[in-house]
């Protein structure tokens, strides 16, 4: 007799190669690539495994304090120092400082400056033309102080008196009476936004008596200085004086009503004999209640225009970040003279800037919500045939940097996440969103790419971050997104992981790549103290801060090491049929751990938790999840110092 028989159950064994593509939870995990993983924290695609990241170490070789009512931001120069720029407000003043960390990272504390007013601030910017051999950042203080910064020289010095001083008009010559009021000179340079003194030469010929200058301001000062037959004599008005002391017998007197000065002689108007030379006379107009404005409101710089191919970047300091949404640039490289021409309101009045960003020959402007580009280039009031003639011999003087919109809408409100990514521009946002700039077509929707979908869900489950930055290195943007680095490859659609910063028990404050690995400078709070403590990205353990006393003066911190604690979760797979119940029998996860691994299955229902396994450099885990009728299945490992290579997966439906 023939009796009918159970069909024997179809046995499979899936194995998946390389978990190589990143993170993505802003997919079902069922519908996710198969190499992409559901979730992970502390691995990265290196070396052809899925394994922990490098450890965020320090030595604490030096510390750098402040209080914790303290705003700081930091900035790598030209010479590979990290400056930090602290802005203190108190009920008595203000304080800015510097402090610095050295290629070796060690700090000290550079500048200590003060006015006795609140509001005190301002930022730094990196320094190129005819001041790179002295300094390599330039700090703006909003009072109109200059400071010129050579960490790798320990060097910070008051620079505002060598502010450049415009020749407004040359070539005059003094009129004989008060009637003539029209200039008799040549006007040249416009004024300088960073100051209200200018210049202007005049040619005594021993008759004329009264010198018109261009417009002054009110309780202006002057300095006249008379070279004659190699000798100099100078005279000076100061405040609100209208005189000058007698000197050779003259005395020299100011109106401001009417932008003239005279001088006499016993009381008499007296002309100056002619000179041996030309605008033998030299007039420094000066202004002593200067109203600070721009470009001490601004807040972030660059260099731009003319010298793409130069290590600096350009020929002319850019500044942007006041609050009437405009960007002002100096001269030729000059970073201490801004012509007063030099500036344009970008987009919409009286919303600023908050980013520059330069790819390809272009300088890209941020605002909010809005998106320009400027473009170097000549006027055409130079000719090629000027220049080979050698008629012109800086077309950059003549440079114009006109304006295309690119996007209507979309902007970046996290300044310090701008940064060029081989060659585009990334940038995140506060609504958890990173792009990249693809093109530059004028208001062309496509010209920006969102890249963040992967991960949006986590940048976005506690809000916006109370603080966000990125860098470059090795072809990676990092992206500081609170106590979280991620990191995404410099792809057409990258791969995301992630990095906890929880281990060090200090709070990251930004990221710099600098000397070939990542730093993150940070905090650790003791009491009402911050030490600032720079972190790199290297050695196989994090360092844990933990401290004694209750001070800046009396505390005593210790470093020590952490093993790093990787974690990952694989797909969920339903190995080509959803709808049927399938049962795992054996698992095999080419992996390896210090200690044991901790072991999860992720089905429709849930997830089940495994015993621990003992990690196997060689072998690798061996799992047998039995007695599972699920219709997919991911695997999640959790182990200090995880490394993961590969999973296989057998299975009878």
């Amino acid at each position: 007799m023939r009796h009918p028989r159970l069909g024997s159950s179809k046995r499979i064994a899936a194995t998946v190669q390389a978990l190589c593509d990143g993170i993505n939870v802003g997919t079902d995990p069922t519908l996710i690539g198969d190499r992409q993983c559901a979730d992970g924290e502390n691995v990265w695609w290196e070396r052809g495994a899925l394994r922990c990241r490098e450890g965020f170490t320090t030595n604490l070789t030096s510390l750098m304090w402040s209080t914790s009512d303290d705003t700081t931001r930091y900035f790598t120069d030209a010479d590979g120092w990290i400056l930090a720029l602290h802005a203190g407000n108190y009920e008595s003043g203000a304080d800015v400082w510097l402090s610095a960390f050295d290629t070796a990272g060690h700090a000290f504390n550079a500048l200590w400056y003060c006015n006795g007013s609140i509001g005190l601030d301002g930022f730094l910017a990196p320094v190129g033309g005819d001041l790179r051999h002295r300094f390599s950042a330039l700090l703006f203080l909003n009072d109109g102080t200059i400071i010129g910064a050579k960490a790798s020289q320990k060097r910070f010095e008051d620079i505002t008196k060598e502010i450049y001083v415009p020749l407004r008009m040359s070539n005059a010559v003094p009129v004989k009476t008060r009637n003539e009021t029209m200039l008799t000179g040549d006007l040249l340079e416009g004024n300088n936004l960073l100051t209200m003194q200018f210049r202007a030469t005049f040619t005594t010929d021993g008759e004329g008596l009264y010198y018109y200058l261009p417009p002054l301001y009110s309780r202006s000062s002057l300095e006249v200085t008379v070279q004659r037959n190699g000798t100099k004599t100078q005279w000076s008005i100061i405040g609100d004086g209208r005189t000058s002391e007698e000197v050779g017998g003259l005395r020299l007197h100011l109106d401001v009503q009417t932008d003239c000065f005279w001088f006499t002689q016993n009381g008499q108007v007296h002309p100056l004999p002619a000179g041996d030379i030309r605008n033998n006379l030299t007039a420094v107009a000066d202004c002593d209640n200067r109203a600070v404005g721009l470009p001490y409101d601004m807040r972030f710089a660059t260099w731009f225009g003319g010298d793409r191919g130069a290590v600096i970047g350009g020929t002319r300091l850019f500044l942007g970040g006041s609050n009437d949404g405009s960007i002002v640039w100096s001269d030729l490289n000059n970073p201490l003279y801004f012509p007063e021409s030099n500036t344009v309101v970008v987009g919409t009045p009286n919303q600023p800037l908050t980013a520059f960003g330069k790819q390809g020959s272009l300088l890209i402007l941020f605002k909010e919500h809005e998106l320009y580009a400027a473009e170097y280039a000549t006027t055409s009031a130079v000719t090629a045939e000027q220049v080979t003639a050698g008629e012109v011999t800086d077309i950059t003087g003549t440079a114009v940097f006109p304006l295309t919109p690119l996007h209507a809408e979309i902007g970046c409100d996290l300044p310090k996440t701008v940064a060029l990514c081989g060659n585009r521009l990334w940038w995140a946002c506060r609504d958890g969103s990173v792009y990249a700039l693809q093109s530059t077509g004028q208001l062309s929707q496509r010209c920006v790419t969102r890249l963040s979908q992967p991960i949006e869900p986590l940048l976005r489950q506690n809000g916006a971050p109370s603080f966000a930055a990125a860098a470059v290195l090795d072809g990676r943007y990092y992206l500081l997104w609170n106590d979280t680095v991620w990191v995404a490859t410099d792809e057409e659609t990258p791969t995301f992981y992630r990095f906890s910063t929880a281990n060090t028990n200090a709070q990251p404050l930004t990221l710099l790549a600098r000397n070939g690995v990542l730093e993150l400078p940070s905090s650790y709070r003791v009491e009402n103290s911050l030490a600032t403590v720079l972190y790199t990205l290297k050695g196989q353990y994090d360092t844990r801060l933990t401290h004694t006393g209750s001070n800046w003066v009396n505390a005593v911190l210790t470093a020590s090491p952490v093993p790093i604690r990787g974690m990952v979760c694989t797909k969920h797979y339903d190995f080509g049929t959803p709808e049927r119940h399938k049962t795992v029998y054996r698992m095999f996860a080419e992996a390896r751990a210090e200690g044991k691994v901790a072991v999860s299955y992720v089905t429709e229902h849930g997830e089940v938790k495994d015993l621990p396994h003992p990690s196997r450099a060689v072998e690798g885990l061996h799992a047998t999840p039995n007695g599972l009728r699920v219709r997919r299945l991911g695997i999640r490992l959790a182990g200090e110092q995880l490394c993961l290579n590969s999973v296989t997966m057998h299975l009878k439906e």
